[in-house]
């Protein structure tokens, strides 16, 4: 089994460049999958508590832990606040909500998952939030900076996660970040699942003759070339074969003429599938929205 690089965080913690993504799975299909994805050699998951899985997540990890096939300390665990957390009377408590389900004693990584707060409902699920009247489930009154002095009490800002696939490669937004010591981390690497057909990565010319000339998979390429631009990954999948393929990208090496004929695809803001406009009506014209300014 290869071992996964990793990336020193500003923390002195490690973080490995390859993670599992786990929205969308739920329970017996999670437990398998992230399962499946330890036996590959997988160290960091990402989940969150909207996704509804982290019961699931908790039970395949303390039957490892307690199988003495891993320590806690062998594994990444990230979690993310919901926006109807953001504010910070909310933030212990549903960091603890988390830890509980996840049969854990701390976090990894713990993010905020959007910027614009959602009103406070503890028991509230991501369908239960997303509504019609999107405008009416936002809160306006509180400041997102309170919310980043109160997570930052105890560690600074080590990771950003953000959209990033081959259409939106974010190069500004990574060189500022890496250049004040914070680590990005790309989830949608390939754009879906709101992505039209037009904008498909998986299909694009370019990286298919990359792949055949290779002999990797497409989604293999997008991946590896992340890497290699030091970003983490944390691609989704639930499918062993995916889950597998995903993961072999340490045993080749893109060339940089190949990462430059990637680069031109970039398409910056129109490559955008993540901005929130599909699930939260009106919410581009809260005072939080974060994609007016330029990265």
């Amino acid at each position: 089994m290869e071992s996964v690089p990793c990336i020193t965080l500003n923390t002195g913690y490690k973080m490995p460049t390859i993670g599992l993504g786990t929205a969308l799975a739920n329970d017996d299909e999670m437990r398998m999958a992230l399962n499946f994805a330890l036996d590959c050699g997988y160290r960091s998951i990402d989940t969150a508590y909207l996704y509804l899985n982290e019961e699931a997540i908790g039970d395949a990890l303390q039957d490892w832990f307690k199988k003495g096939k891993l320590k806690r300390e062998d594994v990444f665990v990230t979690s993310k606040l919901p926006a109807i957390g953001n504010r910070p009377v909310d933030c212990e408590r549903f960091l603890t909500m988390s830890l509980k389900k996840l049969k854990l004693d701390y976090l990894d990584f713990d993010i905020n998952i959007r910027s614009i707060p959602g009103l406070d409902n503890p028991n509230a699920t991501l369908n239960e939030m997303v509504t019609a009247e999107g405008p009416s489930l936002m809160d306006d009154e509180t400041d997102i900076e309170t919310l980043w002095k109160c997570l930052e009490e105890e560690f600074p800002v080590a990771v950003n996660q953000v959209e990033l696939h081959p259409y939106l490669q974010q190069h500004k937004l990574a060189e500022f970040c890496q250049n004040l010591g914070i680590a990005v981390m790309g989830f949608g690497p390939f754009a879906s699942p709101y992505t039209p057909e037009e904008m498909n990565v998986l299909t694009d010319p370019v990286i298919l003759k990359i792949a055949k000339k290779y002999g990797k998979k497409p989604a293999q390429i997008i991946l590896r070339s992340q890497i290699q631009r030091n970003i983490i990954v944390i691609p989704k999948s639930s499918n062993p074969e995916r889950i597998k393929s995903n993961f072999d990208i340490l045993n080749f090496t893109l060339s940089d003429g190949d990462m430059e004929a990637l680069k031109k695809l970039d398409k910056g803001e129109k490559g955008r599938v993540y901005h929130f406009k599909h699930a939260f009506t009106g919410c581009e014209k809260h005072k939080e929205y974060p994609f007016h300014i330029e990265f």
